[in-house]
């Protein structure tokens, strides 16, 4: 099998459907899954984004001493919460919000360690690692939302 193969008639079915089989993977879309899919994808990316900007606010709250600093932390703060809700329209609310705290948590851990030389044992390190592994089960295991609401 090539890396990329279609199947159906002329890469769709009679119902619709397309099948992409991309190596041992498979995916099976219809026309609007293809959308719901991108929307989806849109979705985790935009929360990885809510969630640098959460490691940023976060960061600042400890460090910022000039206002400039503190204006940058206010819009951090801002926008994540912002960019945090539109993936809750998208995404189930209670795995964003647990993906934003734990990829802001891990973020943040590390920004401490490398940035600012924070002491970081192997305990913590294996502590970061079982929270990452959750996140990524969360995003693995989630649908999107079948209905989504417009703003």
């Amino acid at each position: 099998m090539n890396l990329v193969e279609f199947y159906g008639h002329g890469g769709k079915s009679p119902g619709g459907t397309v099948i992409l089989m991309i190596g041992r993977s498979g995916f099976f879309v219809t026309t609007e899954g293809i959308r719901m899919q991108t929307k989806k994808q849109w979705a985790w990316l935009v929360l990885v984004v809510a969630a640098g900007f959460e490691v940023g606010w976060v960061v600042g709250l400890k460090y910022a001493t000039t206002s400039s600093e503190w204006v940058a932390t206010i819009l951090a703060i801002v926008i994540s919460f912002i960019l945090l809700i539109w993936t809750g329209r998208r995404l189930a609310v209670g795995t964003a919000y647990a993906v934003f705290v734990g990829l802001g948590t891990v973020g943040t851990a590390l920004v401490d360690h490398f940035i600012f030389s924070e002491p970081m044992n192997r305990a913590t390190v294996l502590f970061i690692v079982i929270l990452l592994i959750g996140v990524v089960g969360l995003k693995v295991t989630t649908q999107a939302k079948v209905e989504e609401k417009e703003v």
